[in-house]
C-alpha cells in the first residue's frame, strides 16, 4: 500500500498536481500541498466540522491544503468543507498518504474508481470490500503467479478466472 501511494503521489507531482516537497510521514512517505492522506488515529483534541463539533478520526481522508515549515498541515476533509490542523507530532505519527487501501482499509469509504488486486488465499468478503468501492469504475487485478516461497507455492499455469473462482468460494466459518 505504501509503495503504490508513493507511486500514485509521483505521477501527481510529475503532472503538477502535488508539490515536490513536503513534510515526512511515519512510514517515511512524504506528503505536500494537494496529496491525499489518511489519519490513523482517533484525536478528540483535534477538532474539526463546521462547528468544531466533529474530531479527527482513524482512516479519515483529507486533502492537504497547507503546510508548515514545522510540518503542521491544514486540511480539508475528502468530499466535505470540514477542515482541521493537524499538528507536526501528529503528522509524524499517525499519517499516511492515502492514494492506495487494504481492502478492509478502504471498507465504508466511495471513491469514482476503485482498483482491487486479489491474489490466492485472499477471502469473498475482503475480495468484496476492496471491490465496491466505485461509483463509476470498479476493477479487478487477479494474481495468477505465486512465488514459491509463498504458502501457496508456485503456480504460473494459473487463470485469473481460478483464482478468482476460488477466492470468491473462501468464505470461512463465520463465529
Amino acid at each position: 500500500v505504501q509503495a503504490l501511494s508513493e507511486r500514485a503521489r509521483a505521477d501527481r507531482v510529475a503532472d503538477g498536481r502535488v508539490e515536490l516537497a513536503g513534510v515526512v510521514l511515519h512510514d517515511g512517505s512524504v506528503a505536500g500541498v494537494g496529496d491525499l492522506i489518511v489519519t490513523r488515529r482517533n484525536d478528540r483534541q483535534l477538532r474539526t466540522g463546521l462547528t468544531g463539533a466533529a474530531f479527527v478520526k482513524n482512516r479519515d481522508r483529507w486533502e492537504v491544503l497547507r503546510r508548515d515549515a514545522d510540518g503542521t498541515l491544514a486540511v480539508r476533509k475528502v468530499d466535505t468543507e470540514h477542515t482541521a490542523t493537524l499538528p507536526a507530532d501528529y503528522v509524524a505519527e499517525h499519517v499516511e498518504l492515502s492514494y492506495a487501501l487494504t481492502g478492509y482499509g478502504a471498507q465504508g469509504i466511495t471513491v469514482n474508481t476503485a482498483l482491487a488486486v486479489v491474489q490466492p488465499g485472499d477471502e469473498r468478503s475482503f475480495a468484496y470490500v476492496a471491490a465496491s468501492r466505485g461509483t463509476e469504475i470498479n476493477m479487478i487485478r487477479v494474481v495468477t503467479d505465486t512465488l514459491d516461497d509463498e504458502p501457496a507455492g508456485h503456480h504460473p499455469e494459473r487463470c485469473a478466472r481460478d483464482v478468482l473462482g476460488d477466492v470468491l468460494a473462501n468464505e470461512p466459518a463465520v463465529t
